[in-house]
């Protein structure tokens, strides 16, 4: 069995860790160190000695050890000597030496004296664990300055989520529980072997996409119906904590997806921030209080106020606006008092020290007592405190010139960050005006900076959005705003799109997937009841490429089918209709599968490109019918959709949609049994200027070209019986995908080459890589259809490994005809009587061989010789039709197996000899070790 989760020992649910000699081990974050630095073992390695250190003294027998290191699974006693080996080895390499002893009879003990360590590392070595592969943006973000006053709350954020695995930091607005759950997720993740995942609820503009941001931030590409069940399969077995920022304007949302995170894992945590708590059973709510601030009557002296926290943060938050910031005796009672009088909430306190540099102490004082003056006796609804900081907003609003208070109200419409020329191009009416305003609302910490981030450094924290966006509503101003937004997305999609070609995938991704939270905000208000469909449409075309490289297709189709049902036509654009209608094509049936609804939607777009004169817009089109076709099985249209891709091709005069076209037809003559023009075509999509075809904005799919040709290539010489040459192929292919970082392009030459060929071959090593590779980036990225081939590719290699009499269907994987076809070729017992009728009627030549012996393999177990030798005629007759040497080989040596049960050895090996003779000597090798 291979098993595919990651283990942990049976340990208590301990915080801390052990010490023995030079070492520690922290067997709840899976780490062991020797000098604050990492000592790496492997998971059966790992589990093996935690078991041993938590018993140790004590003899442990080898069943008790198998059992530790693999549950459930029935393993030789060499492995467990192997796995104790490679320990002894590791442990000596760092001074351990003589640590696990054997007890002749009895098993193994640790000799080591053994004590406890304290919950948290808080060596610094030790807190930078390297994240799993996640991309930057989903790590922890960085502390703007020191947490003040903070540190109890922190530390008892860090102990529940120990003991319960759900803690939610509660608390109004403004209170810090951002700050106070990173805080704690930092120290955290330096116990844990997969450090954190940081994800920001608060620009969703629904519960919905809720999943969908867990899963993204995770790093699974969100494109299927149900990306948060990827997103658990891969948190399974990962040390981890989940902050869930600003889960209150998604809570019902939020609440669903925790609550299947829990069911579904048992050793990720999380750490929610909210007003108010998720109400799960297994919560532990820490409510988050103010900071303490001197109490009216105390003694207000420079030291006694700078003992409290309250004070601390102002005085922080003023240097850093002021480095001649000092706080004299003299303020110090006023800057107690507005401590108080704000409620000791962080983000008023920090508004309020933003406006000393200009205002002084004093002023500031009698500025914000106004101020809440007139809040009491305006304002009655919400929670004191939060009055309290939607007045300290409104104070801080009104302190600003009529230029910077128009500028921070604009810049509401931007959901994420934001760039000067965006700023300007969007919410200022004069350049130099909208500079002079911007760097005073960044002077005042309305807008915050980051420095690393060049390309788009300005962002306003959610709370003062939320306030802006309420004033620009107010001011009559939003619909033009928002229409100056849109039509800048649209301008910056264009622009973005003429970038595609001179930038690879990555950097191209890299560079653009940030845009998309505002063509989020730009489709939303083009598709309101005040907005501009025609708008609406050219954003959807233009997007496509970004909402595909980013995975995010299920909500780009939610996007696209609005804007069909309010406009079907798309403004009567031709053009636009037909990008619009080929991408739900697309999407449709990659999330849904190829059915009719998605062939209706490329029907519609074809006619539409017909209507336009723009040619080019049919080869997109003709590719998605090509590939939906190809899984449905339909092989006969597979080709009618290539010659009609090649007609267009002709009409454009495309060199590069030349080559495209030729790697259709490799594919459609391959499925189609005729495999030397398979290659022929194969070999002329891998010509000249194949290596600069990658994913370009009127590529036909989203494949890296040569990594999709290459693959075809491998496929039909394996067919030929060019075994090795096959495998080298699929290797050239599988590189060139992982060195580009194209994801789908990888999962393609996984699934159609690497994963089939070296089974096919036998070569079972490499199979399990692959197939292990292939498995991980399904789980990742989530892609349907791909995704099932793993487990189809998973079960062979159980047959293979474990012999299995009693065999899994794969009835729950087989979604289409693509998937039957490939199953069949690799379990015999996999043989429907569908397949058998197609494999008669020409509806699948590819593998029609492989068909008749696949039932021919049933008949003889059945004993009916002569039913099965009728099959194995026929089949072999047809594959030597199609030059198919490799399923003639299959054939022959089922015929051969069919003889052997007829006690005719010697008529058996006269066959075998006779088939060997016409492999080269590399393939014969090969041909004899491959899987039956």
């Amino acid at each position: 069995m291979r098993p595919t989760s990651s283990r942990s020992p049976a340990l208590s649910p301990a915080i801390g860790g052990y010490g023995f000699g030079p070492f520690k081990l922290y067997p709840q974050a899976r780490r062991l160190f020797i000098d604050n630095k990492a000592v790496r073992l492997g998971a059966r390695a790992f589990d093996l000695l935690a078991h041993l250190v938590v018993h140790a003294g004590e003899v442990q027998s080898k069943d008790a050890l198998i059992a530790a290191a693999w549950p459930q699974v029935i393993v030789e006693e060499a492995n467990l000597r192997v796995q104790l080996v490679g320990l002894r080895k590791a442990l000596e390499v760092h001074g351990g030496h003589d640590l696990i002893s054997n007890v002749p009879g009895r098993g193994y003990v640790f000799t080591a004296n053994v004590s406890h360590l304290d919950a948290l590392i808080q060596d610094e070595a030790q807190r930078n664990v390297p994240v799993w592969g996640l991309s930057p943006t989903t790590r922890l973000p960085g502390a703007a300055a020191a947490l003040v006053g903070r540190r109890n709350e922190v530390n008892t954020v860090v102990k529940d989520t120990y003991l319960r695995r759900l803690v939610t930091v509660a608390g109004p607005g403004g209170i810090g529980k951002t700050s106070v759950a990173v805080a704690a997720a930092r120290i955290i993740a330096g116990e844990l072997s997969d450090g954190a995942v940081f994800v920001d609820l608060s620009t969703l503009a629904t519960g919905d996409l809720v999943a969908s941001a867990v899963a993204a931030a995770v790093g699974v590409s969100v494109v299927s119906g149900d990306p948060l069940a990827n997103a658990i399969a891969l948190l399974q077995g990962k040390h981890v904590v989940l902050v869930l920022d600003n889960c209150d304007p998604v809570l019902d949302a939020t609440v669903e997806v925790v609550q299947r995170i829990l069911a579904g894992t048992t050793t990720p945590f999380i750490v929610a921030t909210s007003r108010e708590p998720l109400r799960i059973e297994a919560e532990s709510v820490h409510r988050l209080p103010p900071l303490a601030s001197p109490p009216e009557g105390l003694d207000t002296s420079l030291d006694a106020a700078m003992q409290f926290p309250a004070i601390q943060l102002f005085v922080q938050r003023a240097l850093a606006i002021d480095g001649a910031f000092q706080l004299s005796d003299d303020d110090a009672p006023g800057v107690a008092l507005l401590c108080r009088r704000l409620d000791g909430m962080p983000l008023a306190i920090e508004l309020a020290a933003a406006r000393t540099a200009v205002l002084g102490v004093s002023e500031l004082v009698q500025r914000l007592d106004d101020r809440l003056k007139l809040l009491k006796s305006d304002r009655r609804s919400g929670v004191p405190r939060h009055r309290t900081l939607e007045a300290t907003l409104d104070w801080s609003f009104q302190l600003l010139g009529s230029d910077e208070q128009r500028m921070l109200t604009r810049l509401a419409i931007f959901r994420e960050r934001f760039s000067l020329e965006w700023a300007l191009a969007v919410a200022a009416d004069d350049a130099a005006a909208g500079i002079e305003a911007l760097a005073g609302l960044v002077s005042k910490s309305l807008i915050s900076v980051d420095a690393s981030n060049a390309m788009t450094p300005y962002r306003l924290l959610e709370t003062t959005r939320c306030y802006a966006m309420a004033k620009l509503l107010a001011s009559g101003e939003g619909s033009m705003i928002a229409k100056r937004h849109a039509f800048h997305v649209c301008a910056l999609l264009g622009k973005a799109v003429d970038e595609i070609d001179g930038l690879g995938h990555g950097a191209w991704r890299e560079k653009h997937a940030q845009a998309l939270d505002d063509v989020r905000c730009a489709l939303d208000w083009a598709l309101a009841p005040d907005g501009d469909t025609a708008l609406a449409s050219r954003i959807a075309a233009l997007s496509a490429t970004l909402w595909m490289s980013t995975s995010m297709l299920s909500e780009y189709l939610g996007y696209l089918e609005r804007l069909v049902e309010l406009d079907p036509g798309t403004s009567g654009d031709p053009s636009l209709a037909a990008q619009v209608w080929g991408a739900i094509g697309f999407c449709r049936s990659t999330l849904r599968g190829p059915k009719g609804e998605a062939y209706d939607a490329l029907g519609r777009a074809l006619a539409s490109a017909e209507q336009s004169d723009d040619l080019a817009l049919r080869l997109p089109i003709h590719w998605t019918r090509f590939t939906a076709d190809i899984l449905n099985g339909r092989y006969a249209d597979v080709l009618s959709e290539s010659l009609a891709f090649g007609e267009v091709v002709k009409s454009i005069a495309d060199p590069q949609a030349d080559l495209v076209f030729h790697r259709m037809m490799a594919l459609s003559r391959y499925f189609g049994g005729a495999y030397q023009d398979a290659l022929r075509h194969a070999e002329l999509a891998i010509g000249p200027g194949s290596n600069a075809i990658g994913m370009c904005a009127g590529a036909p799919s989203q494949l890296d070209h040569r990594v999709a040709a290459l693959t075809m290539m491998a496929r039909t010489l394996w067919t030929l019986g060019q075994f090795s040459r096959a495998l080298g192929v699929a290797e050239q292919a599988r590189a060139r995908a992982v060195r580009t970082r194209h994801v789908t392009s990888l999962i393609f030459t996984l699934s159609f080459a690497s994963c089939p060929i070296s089974l096919w071959c036998g070569e079972i090593e490499l199979a399990a890589n692959v197939t292990d590779e292939l498995r991980d980036c399904c789980v990742r990225h989530g892609i349907p259809f791909f995704g099932s081939w793993f487990t189809i590719f998973d079960h062979a290699l159980e047959l293979h490994v474990e012999h299995l009499a009693a065999r899994e269907s794969f009835s729950a994987v087989l979604y289409t005809a693509a998937h039957a076809e490939m199953s069949v070729t690799l379990d015999p017992l996999a043989v429907t009587d569908d397949l058998v009728r197609r494999a008669r009627d020409g509806l699948c030549d590819w593998c029609a061989p492989e068909i008749l012996r696949s039932q021919a393999h049933v008949l003889l177990n059945a004993g009916q010789l002569s039913a099965a030798q009728s099959l194995l005629d026929e089949g072999i007759a047809l594959a030597t039709a199609q030059g198919a040497l490799a399923w003639k080989a299959r054939l022959v040596q089922t015929q051969a197996e069919a003889l052997i049960r007829q006690g005719r050895e010697a008529d058996a090996a006269w066959l075998m000899e006779r088939l060997t003779h016409e492999f080269s000597p590399a393939d014969r090798d090969i041909l004899l070790r491959r899987l039956p």
